[in-house]
């Protein structure tokens, strides 16, 4: 769900509906299967792509019936923003659950890392509320100040993201864990950056074909996100810390403990 693409087409509505449907179908069947996959993880993934369906189902619906636009574009706009700030919390609460220690450095980033997803929220709310006139004009509307600070302010969860795989890439079990989720981090850092990419660039030409930029952001943006969550989905659960090396460390720190006291 990005903000240059003129989603009310109905061509440009069907494969984001498509991949973020069949993430919320994936995400259901697995809460229901097994128990392993009921997390806080795994239910804050399916509000986000419930949030993206939405978001996209308001669209749609406006290609059919342009006098619902003024009644559905502040709702779309609300859940656009805080679905584009939430997207990263999935993977911040992996990593907030790899750290076990309170007294962990990374502990006060990841909760930093969360009070910045709430700065983006309300900043959006508050540009919402400030530019709604210029909503019809669309060129203006892309040109805000506020919309170009949250953009590039998602461009600080993959700094915290790539950080935390470099603090707990020796401590998670295996190496399938350490493969998806290098994978699911890069992938979302793909995302972010190409989207931020073409948002840029689509700001500066005065022209530019809609349909190779939505085909460029579909497979650069909107797929590698959607892949992103799916990884959290399927692997979040393998996600945990390597018990003999924890313990090895939690044994470490009792022994200097003991001779420092």
């Amino acid at each position: 769900m990005w903000y240059f693409i003129d989603y009310s087409s109905n061509l440009f509505v069907i494969a984001p509906l498509v991949l973020w449907s069949l993430l919320i179908i994936v995400a259901i069947v697995c809460i229901i299967k097994s128990p392993v996959y009921r997390s806080p993880v795994v239910y804050i993934t399916l509000i986000v792509a419930i949030f993206a369906l939405i978001c996209l189902i308001m669209s749609f619906m406006t290609a059919y019936d342009n006098s619902i636009y003024d009644f559905v574009v502040i709702p779309n706009e609300i859940l656009t923003l805080i679905h584009s700030s939430l997207v990263a919390v999935p993977g911040l609460m992996v990593y907030q659950r790899l750290n076990t220690r309170s007294k962990e450095p990374d502990t006060w980033i990841i909760y930093f890392a969360y009070l910045w997803s709430c700065i983006l929220i309300i900043i959006g709310i508050i540009h919402i509320g400030t530019e709604s006139e210029t909503y019809h004009d669309y060129r203006n509307y892309e040109n805000s100040e506020m919309l170009h600070f949250i953009k590039c302010g998602n461009c600080v969860f993959v700094m915290f993201l790539l950080l935390f795989v470099a603090l707990h890439w020796n401590t998670l079990s295996s190496g399938k864990a350490k493969k998806t989720l290098i994978a699911s981090t890069l992938l979302y850092a793909v995302s972010i950056i190409a989207n931020l990419t073409i948002y840029w660039v689509t700001q500066e030409l005065e022209y530019y074909d809609t349909l190779t930029v939505y085909v460029i952001t579909i497979l650069l943006s909107e797929l590698p996100m959607v892949l992103t969550l799916m990884l959290s989905v399927l692997f979040s659960h393998i996600w945990q810390l390597n018990q003999p090396s924890l313990k090895k460390k939690l044994k470490s720190e009792s022994t200097i403990n003991r001779y420092s006291t």
